[in-house]
């Protein structure tokens, strides 16, 4: 019901800005890099994107997915507008990289996006599950 989708995974864990800093830019799409840490709080990485602010063009699209950012939905900004008006799911049929169809069905659809190197959202890797 509001203006903005947000999608946090309940076992990982973010910054008190987190939100603050992804509702800044006023643009269709904000992403933000991330780190990835063990289950026992080690951080094993930080996934570290390029800026870009501007409009959605494919080149910048392919840069993304190339560089992992678009492989998860969490750090990430969606608009609830684009999403409803556009039919914008997840595809319930698959669950392996549902997320990065989701984001390149509604980038599809938006036409500004900010990239922001930002790790202020914290992502779990757990070596005892399969995915």
């Amino acid at each position: 019901s509001g203006t903005y989708i947000v999608f946090v995974d309940s076992d990982d864990w973010a910054e008190a800005n987190y939100l603050l800093e992804l509702s800044k830019p006023m643009t269709d799409f904000v992403g933000n890099s991330f780190s990835i840490y063990d289950e026992s709080g080690n951080l094993i990485k930080q996934q570290d994107i390029l800026p870009y602010e501007g409009m959605v063009k494919k080149e910048n699209v392919l840069r993304l997915l190339k560089e992992g950012t678009l492989g998860y939905t969490i750090s990430k900004r969606f608009s609830t507008k684009i999403i409803k008006e556009n039919g914008v799911i997840f595809e319930e049929k698959i669950n392996h990289t549902e997320d990065t169809l989701f984001i390149l069905d509604y980038l599809e659809h938006a036409q500004t996006a900010t990239i922001e190197c930002k790790a202020n959202y914290a992502y779990v890797r757990y070596s005892t599950r399969s995915t």
